[in-house]
């Protein structure tokens, strides 16, 4: 966002001839236009209401001429933003009284646009001097001189005026301006001239007076202040107006000399019909004051309070006095204040700079133009907006179960909704509570964190300089990996690098940084980067002094990036840590945002389908290959599977690190072929042994033996050729002394051509399948072996073979080796399949439907995925299943009764069936249901009105789920564009009066709660989750109703991890220890999961050993058998996210106890034993870095 420029527009009204008043319109002084004339009648324009009408009308007056109409049409086509100077001659003092600042142009649309309320026409009425006005002053702090007149006598004078408060009047002023670079000088009781004026001798650029104004019996303009008894005294315009004009003279040679005189008194401007100089506004311009504000009839108290805190607020924020008065007026209008037009500006400036920019101002600017920065402006056409979200923490949770989070579409938010929920909605530490807040945003290499940070640094500054925002907020962007790692050693690193980075944007800097830092305006936005290559003790210590940093300076806000697997909460201790963990963008975002490209994109909906048909979305949920993907798909290459894709990526970096050694190489011979075969080779040699040795490092002296052996007595410099593989992101450092793979799919890709090219390929890959028992030995080679089926795909003999061990040397009833062999398939796929494998696809289809049924896969997330895969393979028969399972009752209740399943399976199932054609839908699916076919068209065309009918129709339940579950889809999608945001609203609407107010059966009121999960959690937080929480027990419905109500709630702050105090306090109280429901406490349990707050592992621990504390869950002890046994199976899967090792020990030694164990709890036990093992020893040993 750059500033306005704004050509300058004067327009002259002369002494009126027989035609009328002549009008002249002057470009930028250099092109004139003359020959029109407004009505003589226009003096007496007396209009029934002041209102748009009257502004139309007004206007209409001014350009009826066709001369004047041809003028102004054409300036207004050629400049836009235009500066506009009303100018009325001195002998055509009638229209002095004439309210112009009324005028309404029809603009666009016929929608009316006040020229003296809009930000592309700042307005005032000039008087021309000959007297120069100097440089604008750099006046900051802004000293106003505040005059009150009161005097005691004011009921007696004529007609009676109303009393002024003195202490009310200064009290409202000082609201006004609280916060802004403002000194206020009182002058107290009696307010008379003659305190006015030795005030102003001190030193001020404002004169604000508080006066009441009136014409006298004679015609003449007065201001009624006191005399030294404090009674009313007459202050006449052709009399003191040049004692007070004396204080604004020699302004260019006096910094404190008056700029401004704020008349908030009645009818201080309107002009005496017989000498429009003899009024006190234009007669304190002509005697020298720059600009006077003044009000040109009676206006409301509360009127004129709220134009002088907007105006004074814009003022200095640019210092243009024209603009400010239009954005205080158009801050009126905005909230509804009568007698906006009432204000009205005097000035002799031609540009309307009566001060110089605050240098808050010229600093964001600064950051706009930083090239850095400068990237993310659309008007560029480079930052391509990523859907990319976090799950927003508080740091009580167990990182580590964030790490790989996989694409889920719930829980996530906007890195900007999420920064502003965090610190624009935050109040300024005072010295109690939780200490300062910090921000921190984790993540990954590859996880696009260092963007992120960028675009929160332009996002800051661009919505500081909106006219709309009362502050400014000012971000310093701080990236430690520019930096050399010598100068980290520094006691005072951060103040320095403050300084350094303020002097680079601040006029000045370097003698205010003090004072900024010590300050609240403006305030700051700390955006650090922190440097992934540090070593861990240099990394901590430089975070040590930041924390310190921060407490020393709590007023201000900081964002801190940092890498998730390195980062500590113990870094920021004592602080207020919210955490912000950057996630793989999900698949429905992905779509979406491909979905609303442009139709000539090719990175759009022809992309969308490639990656429909091959299932590369995990691929895609990269912020960096997604980017690639776009590159190519834009350049006419598009993806045929995952393996291509990724070997075209890594082709492609292979070739640009051979670009840059033999740039850089001094050798002549360097053979470009020749040197990449040579890297191919490292980069599977490298991958390789760190697959088997199952780590994600090796030391350099390691990684350069490895490397050795590959070049042997070639000349090229292994030093430089890690520098290029590094430059292109192949390979990354890691501390000062390791090396690895930038991205895992990488190194798995790398791994797999290692094992294809290896002469004992049988043997490694019988090896390796056969180990794959335990879940983090499947995890770990599950990539490599994907990888190695997509290279073998073109090889029928060699595929084969591969595909049976898959297939038939695992148990597929076990669900991780089934998802294993169907992606296996899915990445060798050839169409058509020969008839061996055709057969495996079969076997595996079968085993995905198996697992598809809830009686024999509890775990919905299991059966999702399985919906998921079948989705991929889109044969008839899968096809056929996915239909059931999104419409029919497909699931057991625990009751053995028939029920649908879960949302999100159903979601699965749905996304599956989208991806097909209509052609194909209904080809499919006539034998399903016809009413599936109508949902899913809907749902494609984006019909909200027609779904929203579906909703509410109580007839068709099932068809009521798959239409909630379409409306929370849609949001989404149609919000990202304006036109179609009514439609977005609507259906959040639609979705949040179902879920407060409707009536349901259960299986869509679940639903309902599903489709609000989708949506984005600062919407669905204030459509819902504050409304219900805050008025719990007036909106609760009685009976089943409103135990269904609670569930549901539970259900939805879970979806949506919703870190907030009062809905933890819900599930702890409402939900676990006031319930007298099992099902409700099972559903709180499972949001308590969700949640992953560390805090409550010992309450999970406890009813998992079937003994809670009475004091947490009173009722545990008088549920049946069952109950509580199903109660404790689902703490034990919660332990799976709020569990550690500790947890397995204390559940393991207490399975004798009192309560009993069986069977089932111990598979339980042991599933989470599993994902406690993979989420803390990752990689079979391999410990993450991340720490509790």
């Amino acid at each position: 966002m750059t500033p306005l420029t704004h050509a300058d527009l004067e327009i002259r009204l002369l002494k009126r001839e027989p035609a009328g008043y002549p009008v002249e319109l002057s470009l930028d002084n250099q092109r004139m236009f003359r020959g029109g004339f407004i009505t003589p009648d226009i003096a007496d324009w007396t209009p029934r209401r002041l209102d748009a009408e009257a502004g139309r009308e007004l206007f209409n007056l001014l350009v009826q001429d066709d001369l004047v109409r041809s003028a102004w049409d054409l300036i207004r086509g050629a400049r836009p933003q235009r500066r506009i100077r009303l100018s009325i001659d001195s002998s055509a003092p009638n229209l002095y009284a004439v309210p112009w600042e009324l005028m309404q142009e029809v603009g666009e649309g016929g929608i009316g646009v006040n020229l003296a309320a809009s930000d592309a026409t700042p307005f005032s009425r000039y008087i021309a001097l000959s007297q120069e006005y100097g440089e604008p002053v750099r006046a900051y702090p802004l000293k106003i001189v505040v005059a009150v007149a009161s005097p005691a006598n004011l009921s007696d004078y004529p007609g009676g005026l109303m009393e002024i408060d003195p202490d009310q009047e200064y009290d409202a002023l000082q609201v006004a301006v609280d916060g802004l670079p403002v000194e206020l000088i009182r002058i107290p009781q009696p307010c008379t001239l003659e305190a006015i004026d030795a005030a102003l001798s001190n030193g001020a650029h404002v004169l604000h007076l508080i006066a009441h104004g009136a014409l006298s019996r004679h015609g003449r303009a007065v201001i009624l202040l006191a005399n030294r008894n404090n009674q009313v005294r007459h202050i006449y315009a052709d009399e003191h107006a040049g004692l007070l004009a004396l204080h604004a003279r020699d302004a260019a040679q006096r910094p404190d000399a008056l700029r401004l005189v704020f008349l908030a008194s009645c009818q201080s401007a309107t002009a005496d019909p017989t000498d429009a100089f003899r009024a006190f506004a234009p007669r304190l311009v002509q005697a020298g004051v720059p600009a006077v504000l003044a009000m040109q009839d009676l206006v409301p108290i509360n009127t004129a309070r709220a134009f002088t805190q907007a105006f004074y607020r814009q003022l200095l924020r640019h210092g243009e006095v024209d603009l400010a008065s239009n954005q205080a007026r158009a801050a009126l209008l905005s909230g509804r204040w009568p007698a906006a037009h009432v204000p009205v500006l005097f000035m002799r400036l031609t540009d309307g700079q009566l001060l110089a920019p605050n240098p808050a101002r010229t600093a964001l600017e600064n950051i706009l133009a930083d090239p850095r920065f400068s990237f993310f402006d659309p008007a560029n056409g480079k930052y391509i907006p990523l859907p990319v979200e976090a799950v927003h923490i508080t740091g009580h949770q167990d990182l580590s179960q964030f790490q790989a989070a996989g694409g889920e579409s719930t829980a996530s938010i906007d890195i900007w909704n999420a920064l502003e929920e965090v610190l624009e909605r935050h109040t300024p530490h005072d010295g109690h509570g939780d200490g300062p807040r910090v921000l921190a945003l984790l993540g990954g290499y590859g996880s696009n964190r260092g963007t992120q940070l960028k675009r929160i640094v332009w996002n800051t500054a661009r919505m500081s300089l909106n006219p709309g925002e009362a502050d400014f907020v000012l971000p310093v962007y701080i990236d430690l990996e520019t930096m050399p790692s010598t100068s980290l050693a520094s006691n005072d690193l951060i103040e320095k690098l403050v300084a350094e980075k303020l002097e680079a944007i601040w006029p000045g800097a370097a003698a205010v940084t003090s004072g900024l830092l010590a300050g609240r305006e403006p305030l700051l936005r700390f955006v650090f980067n922190t440097d992934d290559s540090l070593p861990e003790r240099e990394q901590a210590a430089w975070l040590n002094r930041l924390r310190q940093f921060i407490i020393q300076h709590p007023q201000h806000q900081y964002v801190v990036g940092a890498n998730l697997e390195t980062f500590d909460a113990r870094w920021f201790a004592g602080l207020d840590q919210h955490l912000l963990i950057l996630q793989p963008m999900s698949r429905r975002r992905i779509r979406h945002f491909l979905q609303h490209l442009p139709a000539n994109d090719r990175g759009g909906l022809p992309l969308l389908e490639r990656l429909d048909r091959f299932g590369i979305y995990d691929l895609a949920a990269v912020p960096w290959f997604m980017v690639k993907l776009l590159s190519h798909a834009r350049d006419g290459t598009y993806p045929e599977s995952r393996t291509q894709m990724l070997g075209k990526i890594v082709d492609d970096a292979v070739a640009g690190t051979v670009d840059r050694m033999t740039r850089s190489s001094q050798t002549p011979t360097l053979n470009r072929q020749g040197l990449h075969s040579h890297i191919d080779q490292i980069l599977n040699a490298l991958a390789w042994r760190l697959q088997t040795g199952r780590v994600r490092e090796l030391s350099l002296a390691d990684a350069f033996a490895i490397m050795k052996a590959v070049r042997g007595d070639r000349e090229y410099s292994l030093e430089r050729m890690v520098e290029a593989l590094v430059a292109n992101r192949l390979l990354t450092t890691y501390g000062i002394d390791s090396l690895r793979f930038a991205y895992g799919r990488i190194q798995a890709y790398c791994c797999a051509r290692e094992i294809i090219a290896r002469p004992d390929r049988e043997e490694s890959l019988d090896d390796i399948t056969s180990t794959l028992g335990r879940l983090s030995r499947l995890h770990w080679w599950e990539e490599t072996l994907v990888f190695s089926a997509g290279l073998l795909a073109g090889d029928a003999d060699a595929v084969a073979p591969f595909l049976e061990i898959m297939v038939y040397g695992m148990n597929l009833l076990e669900s991780e080796r089934t998802f294993l062999a169907a992606r296996c398939l899915s990445e060798a796929a050839n169409q058509p399949p020969p008839e061996e494998i055709a057969s495996l696809n079969d076997t595996v289809t079968a085993a995905l439907i198996w697992r598809l049924q809830s009686t024999n896969e509890p775990d919905s997330a299991q059966r999702s995925r399985a919906a998921e895969l079948l989705g991929q393979i889109a044969s008839p028969r899968a096809v056929e299943q996915l239909a059931k399972t999104a419409y029919y009752q497909t699931r057991l209740d625990r009751r053995g009764g028939a029920a649908y399943d879960y949302s999100n399976v159903r979601m699965a199932a749905i996304i599956g069936l989208l991806r097909m054609g209509e052609t194909d839908q209904e080809e499919l699916l006539a034998g399903i249901d016809l009413v599936l076919t109508e949902l899913l068209y809907l749902w494609q065309s984006r019909d909200v009105p027609l779904l929203i009918e579906w909703l509410d129709q109580d007839v068709n339940t099932s068809a009521q789920g798959l239409a909630a579950m379409a409306l929370g889809d849609l949001h989404m999608q149609l919000k990202l564009s304006p036109e179609g945001q009514p439609a977005a609203q609507q259906a959040i609407d639609a979705l949040a009066d179902k879920f407060l107010h409707g009536e349901m059966d259960e299986a869509t009121h679940w639903a309902v709660a599903y489709a609000l999960a989708t949506v984005d959690l600062p919407t669905v937080r204030q459509a819902v989750l504050i409304p219900l929480l805050n008025n719990l027990d007036t909106l609760l419905p009685p009976g089943a109703r409103g135990l269904q109500q609670l569930k549901c709630l539970a259900y939805l702050i879970g979806l949506v991890r919703w870190q907030s105090p009062e809905a933890r306090a819900f599930l702890l109280e409402r939900c676990i220890r006031d319930a007298a429901d099992p099902n409700l406490m099972a559903v709180a349990i499972d949001a308590l999961a969700r949640l992953a707050d560390t805090r409550d592992r010992l309450l999970m621990e406890a009813i998992a050993q079937g003994e809670p504390p009475a004091d947490a869950a009173p009722h545990f002890a008088s549920f049946s058998a069952p109950n509580q046994q199903y109660l404790r199976r689902k703490a034990i899967d919660a332990l799976a996210s709020l569990g550690n090792e500790d947890s397995l020990a204390n559940l393991r030694q207490r399975r004798g106890g009192p309560a009993g164990w069986n069977q089932d709890l111990e598979q339980a036990l042991y599933r989470t034993s599993e994902e406690i093992f993979w989420r803390q020893y990752r990689d079979d040993g391999l410990t993450l870095r991340v720490r509790s």
